[in-house]
């Protein structure tokens, strides 16, 4: 039977054919975007970020999707596509080391209103809240358009350490956005229970940390593209490597590492 991609239920599935497995197995996500500083309404090429997601998602008795995931992100020189080691802020001539991004593994529940944002280990309650929707779907062309937004207001760790460049914010506030696309044919399969699939995403966040922004007025506007992957072998061959030196053993057994929990929860 054909889904109606209207159906919250027939909806979901479609989502997770394109984002996962039905089966459960692991997936690996590719994405690379670039992130703008927006200052007195200027913007200003920062970076490109690159990394890799791996997850699996995992069926409730509710019908809903239990998302397990990880990441591991880069700051890359948008002209060398090069890991940055050493970055000069333009707005205040200070140098910085950009962190690698080391996050999850999370688990987050997808269901027919959208998303459900398990507290990563550590964090106290009412440090981390999110509100994950879904938005108005497309059908054009032959391709499904998915779209979803989310807010995520996180508490600031670094609120009245006296830190140079730390901002006294109570919280800091995320909003990303995103459309999921994926071809109608391959959905529709009732013998696919994964589909080729990518994503556009834009992102209008407080300054990143460890820029050392404080208080002053702006935000980050970022875009950026990600694909489906069949395996890590399709990944570009530096960002592989990046990947391998910072973390053994991301590829040689996805299980294990969508499992074990000895990661930092926020890395920012």
């Amino acid at each position: 039977m054909a889904l109606d991609f209207n159906d919250p239920n027939d909806r979901l599935i479609a989502l997770i054919k394109m984002r996962g497995s039905l089966d459960g197995a692991p997936v690996l996500w590719w994405y690379k975007g670039s992130q703008y500083g927006i200052a007195d309404r200027q913007p200003t090429l920062l970076w490109q970020v690159e990394g890799a997601q791996l997850g699996k998602y995992i069926k409730k008795d509710d019908g809903s999707y239990d998302h397990v995931f990880r990441d591991i992100m880069f700051y890359v020189d948008p002209i060398t596509n090069e890991v940055i080691k050493s970055y000069s802020n333009p707005y205040t001539s200070r140098t910085h080391e950009p962190p690698v991004m080391r996050m999850g593994p999370f688990t987050v529940n997808v269901n027919t209103s959208g998303q459900s944002v398990e507290l990563p280990p550590g964090m106290p309650p009412g440090s981390l809240v999110v509100d994950w929707r879904n938005e108005p779907l497309t059908v054009q062309g032959g391709n499904l358009y998915l779209r979803e937004s989310a807010t995520t207001k996180i508490a600031n760790p670094a609120k009245g350490s006296g830190k140079e460049g730390a901002s006294n914010k109570g919280f800091f506030y995320i909003n990303d956005f995103f459309t999921l696309i994926g071809r109608v044919d391959d959905i529709q399969n009732e013998t696919n229970v994964s589909v080729p699939a990518h994503t556009s995403y834009q992102s209008l966040n407080e300054w990143t940390p460890w820029l050392g922004m404080g208080d002053r007025e702006g935000e980050v506007l970022g875009r950026g593209d990600s694909v489906k992957l069949k395996d890590y072998t399709e990944l570009p061959n530096e960002l592989r490597k990046n990947i391998e030196a910072n973390e053994p053993g991301f590829f040689e057994d996805p299980e294990f590492a969508l499992w074990d929990r000895a990661y930092t929860p926020l890395n920012q």
